[in-house]
């Protein structure tokens, strides 16, 4: 999931997303149950999938031009990342 990420958006961008969505992530966390606290990469994973699904919106129109089935791969891999991921 990361490399596709990197790949799209450069290595420097990946590192920023990934920082920013593992402390927010985590801040988020830790504001909503204060009472325990949780530390780990998994809030920034679940951010890159945060960016996919922003990705797939705004990036509507240019998906498919060449390759119909990268609507269809985004759309399924970021649901069932959704789905697996809701407790």
């Amino acid at each position: 999931m990361g490399a596709g990420i990197e790949y799209g958006i450069g290595p420097w961008y990946m590192i920023f997303l990934y920082i920013i969505t593992g402390f927010g992530g985590n801040l988020l966390s830790s504001v909503l149950n204060p009472v325990s606290f949780g530390v780990g990469a998994s809030t920034a994973v679940f951010g890159l999938v945060g960016f996919y699904v922003q990705y797939i919106f705004t990036h509507w129109q240019f998906m498919g031009t060449r390759d119909w089935c990268q609507r269809v791969f985004l759309i399924v891999f970021t649901s069932v990342l959704i789905l697996l991921n809701l407790n």
